[in-house]
């Protein structure tokens, strides 16, 4: 699965959007193509330079993507008619912001026992790194792979986009940050987190060996989104951006392990758009048929 990400900026300058498309190589990307924008506009364009952006977004995606969606940040009832205006639906989505500026107030929100696992951790010998080696992210990438093969059942980007994000936010060609966790030399964690500079760090991918280490009383997924919120804030960002928090009144896997660290809860929702009805129809109809099929025969 490859990935790459990409900015597309309002022809005025008032505005941009952080796109991630991902998908397979060769044949399979007629079936895999998706375009995910995190976070909604940065700079708080106006209605009119946001339909200019959305215009501009449909132009330099390839035309064999399935489909785009947007991953909001916050409530943005001034986006709603460009947003329809071009065919996208809305639907509810939660999730928690937590405040990045203040270390001590990022401190105090979390629960008494989200404190007591970062203490913990770092008398039990866990550091982290921001600016991890080669080989570092190759571990990094070797836990998240395992997670999201077991757990997450998702397709995730190949290593190469893991490479090419820690080169970008090493040289500063793009904002964020890559921070590996690291205990008795090993590689046991870590977040990969894109920025919007002076506003919010997000967390994209987060992944940790804490089944395997609690025992020890280390937690690397919780010492990695601890270290996230604080660098956030010695990025000059006042938000860390959860992500997700998953549907109303639906369970969530990870929605206790997130909330513990306190913040604001909103629901900001996703706006999605399916941008080759064909396409995304036909994978809808042979997905189905494999699961229907082949899955219950494995």
């Amino acid at each position: 699965m490859g990935s790459r990400i990409i900015q597309v900026h309002a022809t005025n300058g008032q505005g941009s959007l952080l796109v991630q498309l991902s998908g397979g190589k060769g044949l399979s990307r007629f079936f895999t193509t998706k375009a995910v924008v995190w976070h909604g506009p940065a700079g708080a364009p106006m209605p009119e330079a946001f339909d200019d952006m959305l215009t501009r977004l449909h132009e330099v995606i390839p035309w064999y993507t399935l489909f785009v969606q947007f991953r909001m940040a916050e409530e943005r009832p001034e986006l709603e008619r460009p947003f329809r205006a071009h065919g996208y639906r809305h639907a509810d989505r939660l999730n928690l912001l937590t405040p990045a500026g203040d270390t001590q107030t990022a401190w105090d929100q979390m629960s008494p026992s989200r404190r007591r696992e970062v203490r913990r951790s770092q008398q039990g010998g866990m550091t982290t790194s921001n600016r991890p080696t080669d080989e570092q992210v190759s571990a990094f990438y070797e836990l998240l792979r395992h997670r999201y093969r077991h757990r997450v059942r998702k397709p995730l980007p190949d290593l190469s986009f893991f490479r090419s994000f820690n080169t970008m936010t090493s040289d500063g060609s793009l904002p964020g940050c890559f921070i590996v966790c690291l205990w008795q030399g090993k590689v046991v964690g870590g977040i990969v987190c894109p920025m919007t500079p002076g506003e919010t760090l997000y967390e994209l991918y987060v992944a940790g060996a804490d089944q395997e280490l609690s025992k020890y009383h280390v937690y690397p997924s919780v010492m990695a989104t601890w270290t996230a919120i604080t660098e956030a804030g010695r990025l000059g960002c006042h938000t860390f951006d959860f992500m997700g928090m998953g549907v109303p009144g639906k369970p969530y896997g990870v929605r206790d392990f997130k909330a513990r660290f306190g913040g604001r809860w909103v629901n900001p929702g996703r706006w999605n758009k399916i941008y080759n009805p064909f396409l995304y129809h036909l994978t809808e109809l042979l997905y189905n048929l494999h699961h229907w099929l082949i899955v219950p025969w494995k």
